[in-house]
């Protein structure tokens, strides 16, 4: 929803067609999921549960690259 939305602002372009870059969704992801253990250490709720929205929208965002192509092969 929303934070799919604020990626795409971010990011540009439509996963695997605009933009190809596994690299950076694997990153982004990684730093997404130290932010959701850091919260649950804190036993911040109202931080783990963004934190958690932010890591899913990676996710979905890095599935929609991949089934726009983005999974193919590239030079």
């Amino acid at each position: 929803g929303i934070e799919r939305h604020r990626q795409d602002a971010k990011w540009g372009g439509v996963p695997g067609v605009d933009r190809r870059d596994d690299h950076t969704y694997a990153a982004v992801l990684g730093e997404e999921y130290g932010e959701v253990c850091k919260a649950w250490l804190e036993r911040d709720v109202a931080a783990l549960r963004a934190e958690l929205i932010q890591t899913a929208a990676v996710a979905v965002a890095w599935i929609e690259e991949i089934d726009n192509g983005g999974g193919e092969a590239r030079a």
